[in-house]
Order: structure tokens, then C-alpha cells, then sequence
């Protein structure tokens, strides 16, 4: 009962903060408060403060959940403090990188920075849009390719015909930069299909504990998070550019039936892969165990396809409901077929 509790006020504070209403930023501030993964300062969100480089680990973190293997790694402007574990652990799997023995956790971001980190989780292509800008040649070199990739892409959005590359990331703008790269994002376990994500050219991220996705015909990028809570994923006609699992400890058993993807990216012995025939790596059928293996896994782990409710979602922000029906504690859950 406590829990329900937390997590009700968790998400009933996300639509009272006082500070947003008629910001540009307020609907992705709402909406990703309320899947956790932004949070506000008592009652206030603060959109147009800056984002240091620990809040911006630790929000990205609170996305992939990824956990260190707890090496030593040595940067003297590294305190214990509430982004350390994040920082070190994005730092570890090379997304955030330090300089002369430093990562500043402390600083702001600018955009370009901001660019560049997401540009090493999210695979970028280099878009069909325009990207002229009147400050382009602002652009550090090292941020150029990330930056106008975003903002081809529609992600990273310019004003007064510019860019502003050197300009402070704000946390209102890195809710609206989530919002625009993620347009799929499925954390409660069920069985969707294409009608129940949002269809554009942003990515599908997916987290939750036993997911099944069927009849997806998409070029998106499908993006699986390193959250050890999750143990089963199966796409059946699913054809997709990319499936990127994010390195986790714990194994996911994922099974691919007659679903095709021009890569697989990811791939670790934590991830147990199964697929048929008619599964695909470009123009090459899958080289994993049979998918009937994949099922009898799935069956012998008691992994099973389940509706689980989230406690406290407004119905404007709730994540995409299942088809699946609810299933009570005396009926029979049934395996995936």
C-alpha cells in the first residue's frame, strides 16, 4: 500500500507543477514526469534552468537503466553526490567522456554537448530535412555531424534562423528533445501493435517486463533498455531499420518471428536470441536457436504475456494500454502462442 502511495503522489506532482503553464516545453514536461523519468523541485519543474552534465547522466539513466560493473574509475571532480552512479556508469559504457582527468558533473550543458552525448545513444542518420542555420559555422567540429543530424531529423529544433550550438541547454528544451526522439515508448508489459505506438521517424524505446509487438511495418529504430526487470520480448512481423539492446546484466530471452532488421545491434550473452526461418538480418536469415526453443524457454522461466495497471497515470499521459484483457489472480495466465 506504501508503494501505491509513492507512486500516486510521484505522479500527481507531475501535473501540479506551478512554473509551466504556457511554456513551450509543458506537455513533454507533464508527460515524461509522469513515466519518472524528469523530475521537479518541490512543485516547481524550472524549465528554463540549465542542465548540468550530472542531472543530464542521471535523466539518461533513469531512461536506460543501466548499472556499472563498479571498476574504479578515477576523475578528481567526482564526489559522492546524487548523479555519481549515473555519471560513472554512462562514462563506463562510453556515452559521457571526461578530459585531463575531469568530467565536470557540475557544469551546464550546451546544446551542442547535448547533440553529441545523444547522438552516442540514439543511432542518427543523417535525415532528410534541411539544416541551414546562420550560426552553423559556430558548430565546434566535434558536434557538427551530431548537431545538424538531430536538427535534419527534427529532433534538435533552431530559432531566429539559428542553432545556438554554444547556447545552455535548458530543462525545458532536453523534455521537448526526449519528446522529439522518442515517439514510441512502451514501460508496462502486453501485447501491442502498430496502431498502439505513434508513428513518425523518431524511435521506439521499450522497457518493460515481458513485452509481445506484432504486425509492425516501421523504418524506426527499435531501442530495447538494459533494465534487468525485463525478461521476454517477442516481435512477430515486425520489420524494422535497427534493433539495439543496451548492455544488461540479466538475460532477456527474445524471440523474432517472421521480422526483419538491416541490423542487430547489442547483441551480448545476457540477450538468449530465437527466431524461424523467415527472420532476417538484411537479406540473411538469423543465425540463433529455433523459435520453438525460444517458447519453451519462455514457458520453463514462467515468463508469460500479463496486463500489469500503473497506479496514478493521468488518462491524457497513461502509456498505451495492452489489447490483451486484464487478467485477475484466479485466472489461468496463458503463454505467449
Amino acid at each position: 500500500m506504501i508503494s501505491l502511495i509513492f507512486l500516486f503522489s510521484v505522479a500527481a506532482q507531475a501535473r501540479e507543477y506551478t512554473d509551466i503553464e504556457g511554456h513551450f516545453a509543458s506537455r513533454a514536461i507533464r508527460l515524461w514526469s509522469e513515466r519518472e523519468i524528469l523530475e521537479g523541485y518541490q512543485n516547481q519543474f524550472r524549465p528554463n534552468d540549465p542542465v548540468t552534465r550530472g542531472e543530464l547522466a542521471v535523466i539518461l539513466n533513469r531512461l536506460l537503466r543501466m548499472e556499472r560493473s563498479h571498476t574504479t574509475i578515477g576523475y578528481s571532480d567526482v564526489k559522492e553526490s546524487f548523479y555519481k552512479e549515473a555519471i560513472l556508469t554512462l562514462v563506463e559504457q562510453g556515452i559521457l567522456l571526461g578530459s585531463d582527468g575531469r568530467l565536470r558533473p557540475e557544469e551546464a550543458v550546451s546544446r551542442q554537448e547535448a547533440a553529441l552525448i545523444l547522438a552516442r545513444i540514439f543511432p542518427l542518420e543523417e535525415g532528410e530535412g534541411e539544416a541551414s542555420f546562420a550560426d552553423e559555422r559556430e558548430i565546434a567540429a566535434w558536434a557538427k555531424e551530431a548537431m545538424l543530424a538531430m536538427a535534419k531529423n527534427g529532433f534538435m529544433k533552431g530559432y531566429d534562423d539559428r542553432i545556438h550550438p554554444k547556447k545552455t541547454l535548458t530543462r525545458g528544451e532536453l523534455a521537448v528533445l526526449l519528446d522529439n526522439m522518442i515517439t514510441g515508448y512502451i514501460d508496462q508489459s502486453g501485447e501491442y501493435e502498430e496502431k498502439d505506438v505513434a508513428s513518425s521517424k523518431g524511435f521506439l524505446f521499450l522497457r518493460a517486463g515481458e513485452i509481445a509487438l506484432k504486425n509492425l511495418q516501421s523504418s524506426r529504430v527499435i531501442l530495447i533498455s538494459a533494465d534487468n526487470k525485463m525478461k521476454g520480448l517477442y516481435l512477430k512481423n515486425v520489420k524494422a531499420e535497427q534493433l539495439r539492446f543496451f548492455p544488461r546484466q540479466a538475460t532477456l530471452y527474445t524471440l523474432l518471428e517472421n521480422s526483419s532488421f538491416q541490423s542487430i545491434k547489442g547483441q551480448t550473452e545476457a540477450i538468449e536470441l530465437f527466431a524461424d526461418k523467415a527472420s532476417r538480418i538484411g537479406d540473411k536469415v538469423i543465425q540463433a536457436a529455433s523459435l520453438a526453443e525460444g517458447k519453451k524457454k519462455l514457458a520453463e522461466a514462467k515468463i508469460f504475456l500479463a496486463t500489469f495497471s500503473q497506479m496514478g497515470l493521468s488518462d491524457e499521459y497513461a502509456p498505451n494500454r495492452p489489447k490483451t484483457p486484464n487478467i485477475s489472480q484466479t485466472e489461468e495466465i496463458i503463454p505467449i502462442p
